[in-house]
């Protein structure tokens, strides 16, 4: 290889990698979005991660003030057995107001072992909390 070639060949293949990984660090700057914080709900219920599921409430919810994270979990096993699931989940309406307050709309199937696939839809309304979409109710 001829001196200098090694810099012609991988200098552009520098340049497009820093512009991507610019990009993909300005594109996270903002947080999560609402509809990002509902797919991580789906997410944690299908791996059964309901302490996660709590953290994602925001600090004035409802269930936050009436029930502890402990018992949230305890609750939620109880309620949702093993091999439940939100299959085809899709969030298909989100509305942000002055950046602080967002309502998602959300659709998917809810798989319980030993009954029918039942469709579900639901709502969260949202708020930010240090710069974080959190779920309120």
């Amino acid at each position: 290889m001829r001196k200098g070639m090694f810099l012609k060949t991988t200098a552009p293949a520098a340049l497009t990698l820093m512009a991507v990984l610019l990009a993909l660090l300005a594109a996270g700057c903002g947080g999560p979005s609402p509809t990002n914080v509902a797919e991580d709900f789906a997410r944690q219920m299908n791996d059964r991660k309901f302490g996660e599921i709590y953290d994602l409430l925001a600090n004035q919810s409802p269930v936050r003030k009436e029930i502890s994270r402990d018992d949230f979990v305890a609750q939620y096993e109880s309620i949702y057995p093993a091999g439940f699931r939100l299959n085809d989940f899709k969030v298909t309406e989100e509305k942000i107001e002055d950046d602080k307050k967002a309502m998602v709309l959300w659709t998917a199937i809810a798989v319980v072992p030993g009954r029918e696939d039942e469709p579900t839809s639901r709502t969260f309304s949202m708020v930010t909390e240090d710069g974080n979409w959190k779920i309120e109710q």
